[in-house]
């Protein structure tokens, strides 16, 4: 038995009312703003530091929330192996993927790139579940890939200076359309609320595991703008910053030293020349007598 229920259609038009249509409003909203938000939290927080948390404290969010409204918790043994594919592909590489995606080269290109799902589920579509691929499915694979190109080539030049953004968002995308697919050719024993919230668990544990072998510093400390690192500079500001601070102290302590020596050669010029002292014996006869002894 699955968890998911079918949307509710009216009975008396034959479409979905507006239960329906609504959440998929709040949700599209919820989206959108995900990523400048993902943005903003990341002037101060680490990527993947940030990505642990929210996924970890999301999932724990969700399983509280299927528990308390009475949803089945427990997944049988025999759907352990779908959950943690759905949960490697549909939250480990999207989660990384587009959240690094949004740090190299921004909230607006990554959402865009993220979109391509789309693409990548219709194809994993076929492979998968044999759907076939109509005329008009085609071609409206083909009026998005061409609304993404569009949309990209407004600023073709940020895009190849920050290539590893462009390869990971896209990344993310295909494993987003495989984990769809996968989600669907199972039939869950679980609501959708308590699915998600072990999803999250389970990807989040890989990612934890990489973030206590990196230790990367929880707090960036006011990173600027996400989505600036799009041209050919340092991937964190903070590297650069330090670089900057060495190489003035180089030319700080190069500074010191070249003035040390300038000083030290002025009071050598200034030191009076002293003559050397008269010799306590006459020169010999008929020996020119000195300079110093004529003065």
């Amino acid at each position: 038995m699955t968890g998911t229920r079918p949307a509710a259609l009216d009975p008396a038009t034959g479409a979905y009312g507006f239960g329906p249509l609504a959440l998929v409003a709040t949700l599209s909203l919820m989206w959108g703003a995900g990523y400048p938000a993902m943005a903003v939290a990341m002037r101060w927080f680490e990527p993947l530091t940030l990505r642990c948390a929210v996924m970890l404290a999301s999932g724990v969010i969700l399983l509280l929330y299927a528990a308390a409204t009475g949803q089945r918790l427990h997944l049988p043994r025999r759907q352990w192996r779908d959950l943690a594919v759905c949960a490697l592909f549909n939250m480990t590489i999207l989660q990384i993927g587009m959240t690094y995606g949004v740090y190299f080269v921004g909230a607006g290109r990554s959402s865009v790139l993220i979109y391509t799902m789309l693409i990548w589920t219709a194809l994993f579509a076929r492979l998968l579940l044999g759907e076939p691929l109509s005329a008009r499915r085609v071609l409206a694979l083909a009026l998005g890939a061409a609304a993404v190109f569009a949309l990209l080539a407004q600023n073709l030049s940020d895009v190849r200076d920050a290539p590893l953004g462009v390869v990971l968002n896209l990344i993310a995308a295909a494993s987003f359309g495989f984990g769809t697919v996968w989600t669907k050719r199972t039939i869950w024993a679980l609501d959708l609320s308590a699915m998600a919230g072990w999803q999250l668990v389970v990807g989040v544990v890989p990612l934890v595991a990489i973030w206590l072998v990196l230790a990367p510093p929880a707090v960036l400390g006011g990173v600027p703008v996400a989505g600036r690192r799009a041209g050919r500079r340092d991937p964190s500001d903070a590297v650069r910053r330090r670089a900057e601070q060495r190489a003035n102290q180089r030319r700080c302590d190069s500074a010191k030293r070249r003035g040390r020596a300038g000083a030290r050669l002025r009071r050598a010029r200034a030191r009076p020349i002293r003559a050397p002292a008269a010799p306590l014996t006459k020169p010999a006869t008929g020996a020119p007598t000195p300079a110093y002894a004529r003065l």
